[in-house]
């Protein structure tokens, strides 16, 4: 959860600029994408405007994150990808027991460089 006194127009911020960091994505493909001006965009990250709870609804599909994850109503990012069977995650606890701190590290950084690649791919 958010800590006390932190706005919560400062976490969508914050996570915004994130989601589009880690997605390396433009404030202009976003805006394409959600149907609004890259300007108003940038209005939402520099704080000058705050976006309509569809317009956040639509940006939380983009990225594939909740609506409360965006707000910063919690930490998860979408609890219905995280909703496992018990054989599943029994299976990955034991695979996680298996594997070091640092191993998980290179698989999830190794997860990361994939998706760029496929994100070039489809730019060319």
């Amino acid at each position: 959860m958010v800590k006390k006194g932190v706005k919560r127009m400062d976490i969508f911020i914050k996570r915004l600029q994130e989601l589009l960091d880690e997605k390396d994505m433009t404030q202009r493909e976003l805006a394409e994408r959600i149907g609004v001006t890259e300007v108003t965009i940038s209005r939402y990250i520099n704080g000058e405007r705050k976006p309509r709870i569809d317009i956040i609804g639509k940006i939380a599909e983009v990225f594939g994150v909740s609506i409360d994850y965006l707000l910063g109503y919690s930490n998860i990012r979408n609890p219905y990808n995280n909703v496992k069977s018990n054989d599943q995650q029994s299976e990955n606890d034991e695979d996680d027991e298996l594997m070091s701190e640092e191993d998980l590290y290179v698989i999830e950084q190794f997860k990361k460089f994939l998706k760029q690649q496929r994100r070039k791919k489809k730019k060319d």
